[in-house]
């Protein structure tokens, strides 16, 4: 929940121009692609630890429009932990 509130605080478009996804759980993600059929490009923010790598990889594979964006906070696990050493 709160790497969606960080992303949503540091991009106040992203809501009124995208679609948002948000998993609590990475268990169902092998499910997820045929969700993307009507989309032009998405937008992966996943977690930047072994579960979250290893999902970006799956979406990736499964749907060639994911871009995985974990390098804007490759230095830190999550969007939230990067954003809020951003704002210190």
């Amino acid at each position: 929940m709160f790497d969606i509130l960080s992303l949503l605080e540091r991009d106040k478009k992203l809501r009124d121009e995208n679609d948002l996804l948000i998993l609590n759980t990475l268990a169902f993600v092998e499910k997820i692609p045929g969700l993307f059929e009507n989309y032009e490009s998405i937008d992966l923010y996943l977690d930047n630890d072994k579960a979250g790598k290893r999902a970006v990889g799956i979406l990736m594979e499964q749907c060639p429009k994911c871009r995985d964006l974990s390098n804007l906070y490759k230095d830190f696990k999550d969007v939230n932990a990067w954003w809020t050493a951003k704002k210190l």
